[in-house]
C-alpha cells in the first residue's frame, strides 16, 4: 500500500519530537526549521521547488531525515509520495543525503525476487537528474556486499546455476556488451566492488570479462592503481588458471618493468602462479629472490622512517620477505642458500627480529656462527626489540664461543640494550667477574654501569665485594644506583644517626648535595622535620633526602632515603609534607618531579589526605590521569585509616570512567593489604574508624555532668545525659575542642557511609562471611558498623556453609529471631553473613519485610525487598539468552550507558571507531562475569536510539577463563542480580515479565 498524507505528516512530526527529546542544539535553528519545512512541503506536493541541501551541511541538518527511507514500502506499491522522496534524496543537489538510502536499496533489491525493482526505480532516479553512469556508480559503493548484486540466499559462487543476479545485477548486465566501457568507467574508482563485478562477469558475461580482464588485474585507478588486484588474481587462478595465465603474467611483467609494484606483490603473484603451475615459474622466483636480497643487502630499502622489510599475511601470521625468500631457497637448494646467508647477515644494515627467530628455528645451536655479525648491527637501525630477540636466542645455548662479540657490545650507548646484555653476560658466572671488574674502571659512565649490572646479577660474595669497594667513590648516579640495588640490605640493615651521617658525607664528597635538586625548593622555607629522638633534621639532611628521592623510580621511596625516613617522627612531619605539596602544585606539578608527591605521602598526615584527595579529582577533571594515579599512590603511602579509606573510595569511583585511576587505587590497596598480611576485605574492615569510642559510646564531661555521645540509626551524632535521656545536640557548655571533634566525626561518618553501604550490598551478593568472633568485633564493637548490624537481616552458617538461623540485631546488641526470641548462636555456628532473599523462602522474606516495617527499621539497601529472578528450567542448558535482544531503550544510549555504569557494569573492549559492543559486570569472588550486548553507544557519542542484545556469562576461573557458562551452572544470586539490573533499564511493562 502506498504512503498516505497522514503517514508523511506523522513522520515529520515524529522527527521534530525526537529532536526535542534529545535536546539537539540545532532544533531551534531558523535554517534547520526552514529546510525541514521545505522538504516536508515538497514531499506532500505543496511546492514543486526541489529543496537544495548542498550547502547546509549534511551532518548537521540531514540527521533528522535519516529515517526517511524507512517510510518507503516494497516497490510494487509505490505512489506519488514515494517518488517524491526518491527524487529528493537522489537529486544532484542532495547527494550527501543519498547514503541514508544504501541499506534501504540493498533490502529492496535483494528481497524483490522476480520483481524488477530497477525498472521502476531507474526512471525516478533519471527524473531527479541522475544518468546511467551515476546510478551505476552509486551501486558500486555496495558491490563489496555480494548481496547487492545477487538475490538474497543466491550467493553460491561454487554453483553458478544458483548464483542469480538481483534486479541491480541484471541492470548492470543490461549494458553489456555494447556499453561495457560505461560499466568499467563507473567501476573504476571502487576497489571493493571490482572483484564483485569480475565475479558477476565470469558467471554471466565471460565475453566482457575476457575483453577487459587486463583492467581487472591491473586497475587504472583506485587503491590498486598501477598494481595488481590480489582478490581478482586469486579468483581467476582458482576458477580458470589456464585461460587467465597470460593476462596475469602480462600484468606482473608490466609492473616490474615500470617499477610500480611492491616486492611483496611480485613475490605473492609468482608464488600463486608457481602453485597453479608447479615448477613452471621457478626461474622467475629464483631471480626475484636474488634481486630482492641484493637490494636489501645494500640498504636500498631504507626510506623516510628507516629500513624496512616487506611482509605479507599468511594464515593470519605476518611473514617478512627476507624470511619467505630464504625459507623457499633453503627448501630448493640448501647448500647454495646457506652460502648466501653468511654475506647477507654480515652486510645487511638491517634485519627484522623475525629473521633471527627463523634462523634459530631452522638451525638451533648451529646458528651461533651467524650471531657475531648479527650483534654488530647499529641499534638505531634495528631497534631494541631486535636485540631482545637475539639475546633470548643466544641465552638458550652455550655461547662461550661468541662471548667476545657480546663484550664488545658493552660500549653501546643504548641503555636498554646494556641492561639486556648484562643479563646475558651474567650467565657466564665467575668467568665474567674479572672482565666486569676491569670495566668498573672504564672512563665512560655507561660502561661502568653495565659492569655494575653484570656483577649485581652474578650476585656472588666476590662480585658483591667488588661492588662494595667501588660504591662510595662512584660519581655517576645511574651506575651507583645499580650497585645500590644489590648492596642496600648489606649496607643499610639498621638505620641510625652514624649511618645517616656517613651517607650524607659521602654524598657531599661526590658533589651531590651542594644545593637543592629543584630550584624552587629552598630548605629554609620548609617546616622543620624532627627525628624520633627529638633532634631536628639538618639542612644537609633535607637536601640529601630530596636528592635521593629524585633518584626514585615511580611512587616509592629511594633505598638510601629510607634510612632517613625511618628516623623521622611521623607525628610531626605533616606540616613539612603539606608545604612541599603546595610548592609542587604552585610550580606546575611536573611529572618528572613526582617524587614530591611521594614525599608528601611518606611524611603526610590526615590533613594531607584532604589535599591529595582534592588534587586527584582536579587532575582527573583536567585530563591528567597519570598524575591522578601518582597522587593515589601517595595517598596509600600515608597509610592511615583515613588515607586508605580515600584510596578505597577512588577504587570504586573510578571503576568505569578514568579506570586507570581506579586500577591504580586498587593496586595500592592490594599492596597495603599484602604488607599488613590481610586480604582486601579484611583491609576494608580494618580501616573503619572507631573514633576512640568505648564500645558504642564516647563519654565527655560538661559542668561536672557526664554525657555520652553515640551514632544513631540514621548515622547522626546523638547524645545521652546521665539519666539516659536523648538530647537533640551537645549540651550547652561543651568545650569548643570537643564540639570540633564531634564535627569531624560527623563528617567522617558521612564519608564512611558513602563507601560502606554499597560495599556491604556487594558483600551480600558475593556471599561474604565473617568468622563469628570477627563479626562480633567488627559489627558489635564499632559504633558505625553497629548501625549496619541493626538495619539488616543476618544469617548464621555452619562450617559447610549451610544456613542455621536468621536474626537481626537489637539496639542492646542482643540477636533476635523473626519470632522475637533471643538467638543463642550454637557451637555449630562457623560464620555470619547477610541474607540474600534467595537464601530463604518467599514467605520468610515477606515476614522479615513486615517485621522491619513494624519496628520502623529502614534497611540500609534493598535486602528483602530486592527483585528476585530464578532461572527457568528450560534455560539451564543454554549459554546465551535472547531475552533482551532488540529491546529498545527509549531514553537513548546516554541513559543506557550511565545506568549500566551506575549499576556496576563497565564497557567491554572498545572496537574500531570507538564502538562499544557490550557491557560487562564481574563477580570476581564467584569467578563469573556477565556480558550484555549493546547498540548505539560509541566513545564520546551516543545515538538517540539504543538497544540491548544477547546476554551470556563467562568463567573467571583461570583454567576456563572466557568460556561461556551454561545458565544452570551460574550461582542463582548472580543470575538474579544481573537480570534485575537489566530489567531496571527496560520500560516497566517489559521489566515485569518473568519475575519469580
Amino acid at each position: 500500500m502506498a504512503l498516505t498524507t497522514q503517514q508523511v505528516e506523522a513522520f515529520f512530526s515524529d522527527c521534530r519530537a525526537k529532536d526535542a527529546q534529545q535536546k539537539n542544539s540545532f532544533i531551534n535553528d531558523a535554517d534547520y526549521i526552514k529546510h525541514m519545512q521545505e522538504v516536508e512541503d515538497f514531499i506532500l506536493g505543496k511546492t514543486t521547488t526541489m529543496p537544495n541541501m548542498r550547502n547546509v551541511g549534511w551532518n548537521f541538518y540531514s540527521w533528522g531525515l535519516r529515517d526517511l527511507p524507512n517510510l518507503i514500502p516494497v516497490a510494487q506499491s509505490w505512489g506519488i509520495y514515494e517518488e517524491r522522496i526518491l527524487s529528493f534524496v537522489f537529486h544532484k543537489n542532495n547527494k550527501d543525503l543519498s547514503w541514508w538510502m544504501e541499506y534501504w536499496m540493498r533490502d529492496q533489491i535483494t528481497k524483490s525476487g522476480e520483481y524488477d525493482i530497477m525498472a521502476q526505480l531507474v526512471p525516478i532516479l533519471k527524473k531527479s537528474g541522475m544518468q546511467d553512469k551515476d546510478i551505476l556508480m552509486f551501486g558500486m559503493d555496495n558491490y563489496d556486499d555480494p548481496y547487492f548484486l545477487y538475490e538474497e540466499g543466491a550467493n553460491d559462487t561454487e554453483n553458478p546455476q544458483t548464483d542469480k543476479p538481483s534486479s541491480f545485477g541484471k541492470y548492470v548486465l543490461s549494458f553489456l556488451p555494447q556499453q561495457a566501457r560505461l560499466v568499467m568507467d563507473a567501476n573504476a574508482e571502487e576497489d571493493n566492488s571490482r572483484f564483485e563485478l569480475c565475479r558477476l562477469l565470469y558467471y554471466h558475461h565471460r565475453e566482457t570479462l575476457n575483453e577487459y580482464v587486463d583492467e581487472f588485474i591491473v586497475p587504472k585507478s583506485g587503491y590498486h592503481h598501477n598494481g595488481l588486484d590480489s582478490d581478482v588474481v586469486n579468483f581467476l587462478l582458482e576458477k580458470d588458471a589456464a585461460s587467465f595465465e597470460k593476462a596475469i603474467i602480462k600484468g606482473i611483467e608490466k609492473q616490474i618493468k615500470q617499477q610500480q609494484i611492491d616486492p611483496i606483490d611480485v613475490y605473492s603473484n609468482w608464488k600463486k602462479l608457481d602453485k597453479a603451475f608447479p615448477g613452471k615459474y621457478e626461474s622467475q622466483l629464483t631471480k626475484f629472490y636474488k634481486d630482492y636480497l641484493d637490494q636489501f643487502e645494500t640498504g636500498a630499502t631504507k626510506g623516510t622512517w628507516g629500513y624496512t622489510d616487506e611482509y605479507s599475511w599468511d594464515d593470519n601470521q605476518r611473514k617478512y620477505l627476507t624470511v619467505l625468500s630464504f625459507e623457499d631457497m633453503l627448501e630448493r637448494d640448501p647448500v647454495a642458500a646457506q652460502a648466501r646467508l653468511v654475506p647477507f647477515i654480515k652486510n645487511s644494515p638491517f634485519l627484522v627480529p623475525d629473521f633471527l627467530t627463523f634462523l634459530d628455528e631452522k638451525f638451533g645451536a648451529d646458528a651461533l656462527k651467524y650471531w657475531p655479525d648479527a650483534l654488530s648491527k647499529n641499534p638505531k637501525d634495528v631497534g631494541n626489540e631486535y636485540f631482545k630477540t637475539l639475546f633470548e636466542i643466544i641465552e638458550k645455548y652455550d655461547f662461550s664461543s661468541i662471548e667476545d662479540s657480546l663484550w664488545d657490545l658493552t660500549k653501546t650507548k643504548s641503555k636498554r640494550i646494556r641492561f639486556m646484555l648484562a643479563t646475558v653476560l651474567s650467565k657466564l658466572g665467575d668467568k665474567a667477574i674479572t672482565r666486569s671488574k676491569d670495566l668498573l674502571n672504564a672512563k665512560t659512565a655507561d660502561t661502568r654501569q653495565t659492569a655494575a649490572l653484570i656483577l649485581a646479577k652474578i650476585n656472588t660474595e666476590e662480585s658483591i665485594a667488588i661492588l662494595s669497594a667501588a660504591f662510595n667513590s662512584e660519581k655517576n648516579d645511574d651506575a651507583r644506583d645499580v650497585m645500590l640495588e644489590s648492596l642496600a640490605n648489606k649496607l643499610y640493615g639498621e638505620a641510625n644517626d652514624k649511618l645517616l651521617a656517613d651517607m650524607v658525607e659521602f654524598a657531599k664528597q661526590r658533589g651531590k648535595i651542594s644545593e637543592s635538586p629543584i630550584s624552587w625548593i629552598k630548605p629554609d622555607v620548609l617546616p622543620t622535620l624532627y627525628k624520633t629522638d627529638g633532634t631536628a633534621v639538618t639542612t644537609d639532611e633535607v637536601i640529601f633526602l630530596l636528592y635521593r628521592m629524585s633518584r626514585a623510580k615511580g611512587i616509592r621511596p629511594d633505598l638510601e632515603a629510607k634510612v632517613l625516613l625511618s628516623l623521622i617522627d611521623r607525628s610531626k612531619s605533616g606540616d613539612f609534607a603539606k608545604k612541599l605539596f603546595k610548592l609542587y602544585i604552585d610550580n606546575g606539578a611536573d611529572a618528572k618531579q613526582k617524587y614530591c608527591l611521594t614525599l608528601a605521602g611518606l611524611l603526610g598526615d590526615d590533613e594531607t589526605v584532604n589535599l591529595l584527595r582534592n588534587q586527584v579529582n582536579t587532575w582527573v577533571d583536567n585530563s591528567r590521569g597519570k598524575m591522578a594515579e601518582y597522587a593515589v599512590g601517595a595517598l596509600a603511602m600515608i597509610g592511615s585509616n583515613k588515607a586508605l579509606r580515600t584510596v578505597e573510595f577512588f577504587s570504586r569511583k573510578y571503576q568505569n570512567k578514568n579506570s586507570n585511576v581506579g586500577s591504580a587505587a586498587h593496586a595500592a590497596l592490594e599492596e597495603a593489604a599484602e604488607e599488613l598480611g590481610m586480604d582486601m576485605n579484611e583491609l576494608a574492615d580494618s580501616i573503619i574508624p572507631d573514633f576512640d569510642f568505648d564500645g558504642m559510646f564516647k563519654t565527655f564531661t560538661v559542668n561536672d555532668s557526664e554525657y555520652r555521645a553515640f551514632i544513631d540509626v540514621n548515622f547522626k551524632m546523638a547524645f545521652l545525659d546521665e539519666d539516659g535521656k536523648k538530647l537533640k545536640s551537645a549540651p550547652k557548655g561543651t568545650a569548643k575542642e570537643v564540639q570540633d571533634e564531634f564535627k569531624l566525626i560527623t563528617k567522617e561518618v558521612r564519608d564512611v557511609v558513602k563507601s560502606q553501604s554499597p560495599r556491604l550490598e556487594q558483600y551480600m551478593v558475593t556471599g561474604r562471611r565473617w568468622e563469628l568472633e570477627a563479626w562480633q568485633k567488627f559489627f558489635l564493637g564499632n559504633p558505625i558498623m553497629f548501625v549496619y548490624a541493626t538495619r539488616l537481616v543476618w544469617g548464621a552458617f555452619d562450617a559447610n556453609g549451610q544456613l542455621l538461623t536468621t536474626f537481626w540485631c537489637a539496639e542492646d546488641t542482643s540477636l533476635m529471631s523473626l519470632e522475637d526470641e533471643e538467638v543463642e548462636l550454637s557451637e555449630e555456628t562457623a560464620t555470619i553473613g547477610m541474607i540474600h532473599p534467595l537464601m530463604i523462602t518467599p514467605e520468610e522474606r515477606e515476614a522479615w519485610n513486615q517485621k522491619f516495617f513494624d519496628l520502623h527499621i529502614e534497611p540500609i539497601f534493598p535486602q528483602m525487598q530486592r527483585e528476585v529472578i530464578t532461572i527457568d528450567e528450560k534455560e539451564k542448558a543454554a549459554v546465551e539468552s535472547s531475552t533482551f535482544s532488540g529491546k529498545k531503550i527509549e531514553q537513548g544510549a546516554l541513559y543506557l550507558a550511565k545506568t549500566l555504569e551506575k549499576l556496576g557494569w563497565r564497557r567491554a573492549e572498545v572496537s574500531d571507531g570507538g564502538y562499544v559492543p557490550a557491557y560487562e559486570k564481574a563477580f570476581p569472588h564467584l569467578r563469573v562475569r556477565a556480558e550484555i550486548e549493546t547498540e548505539g553507544i560509541t566513545v564520546g557519542y551516543y545515538d538517540e536510539d539504543a538497544y540491548l542484545g544477547r546476554l551470556h556469562f563467562e568463567s573467571y576461573a583461570s583454567e576456563n577463563y572466557g568460556n561461556k557458562l551454561a545458565f544452570g551452572n551460574i550461582p542463582g544470586i548472580v543470575y538474579s542480580e544481573v537480570m534485575a539490573d537489566l530489567r531496571k533499564i527496560l520500560p516497566p511493562a517489559e521489566s515485569k515479565e518473568g519475575k519469580e
